[in-house]
């Protein structure tokens, strides 16, 4: 259940860095670097407002709620697309109030190298 509702909330994210409402995310990850066909590749997404929703709702035990705050979204995922795993990287002025700079979705399955499906066993890596 995690899997899929990590699916759709990537869905979303995506959909919302290439609205209007993404523009300034957008601009802020074309200045650091990341050009469009990386973003889409990467599947990277933006969270424009922030959230909570039952832990239920995404298959997780126990009472409270699954924090998403606002942000550019960072999906793991698998060699096939599946999300195992997803992280928010906050704006700068949440930071500064004293919040860590990322979140990690409750649930989320972050033991894996980012990236992992990437790796080629007959190609050299480099890990930095």
């Amino acid at each position: 259940m995690w899997q899929a509702r990590g699916a759709d909330f990537l869905a979303a994210c995506e959909s919302a860095l290439w609205s209007e409402a993404g523009t300034l995310a957008r601009e802020w990850l074309h200045e650091r670097g990341l050009h469009d066909d990386t973003l889409h590749e990467w599947r990277i997404g933006y969270h424009a407002a922030e959230g909570r929703e039952p832990r239920t709702s995404w298959g997780l035990a126990g009472s409270g709620a699954v924090a998403l705050p606002r942000g550019i979204v960072v999906p793991w995922l698998d060699e096939d697309g599946a999300v195992w795993g997803l992280k928010v990287r906050r704006r700068s002025a949440d930071v500064d109030a004293g919040r860590p700079k990322y979140h990690a979705v409750a649930g989320s399955v972050l033991e894996l190298l980012y990236g992992h499906h990437t790796v080629r066993s007959h190609l050299p890596g480099v890990l930095l």
